[in-house]
């Protein structure tokens, strides 16, 4: 597997899938929350799709450049 500071690329990786290279720009995570808290009624796909905005935001790219 190739893994370095510039990104991963899978056609070096033997794992039979295909892929232009992939870089890690920017991150950020979803909060925790108690069993029956505040974020209880939220779906996990929600909070994804809002770290997932957000690391978009911080990072400058545009929604429409990751594929």
């Amino acid at each position: 597997m190739s893994v370095s500071a510039q990104g991963y690329n899978s056609r070096e990786s033997g794992i039979g899938v295909l892929f232009d290279d992939i870089y890690i720009i920017d991150g950020k995570r979803t909060p925790f929350g108690k069993f029956t808290g505040s974020l209880s009624t939220v779906s996990p796909t929600d909070l994804g799709i809002l770290a997932s905005k957000s690391a978009l935001e911080v990072s400058g790219i545009e929604g429409s450049e990751v594929d």
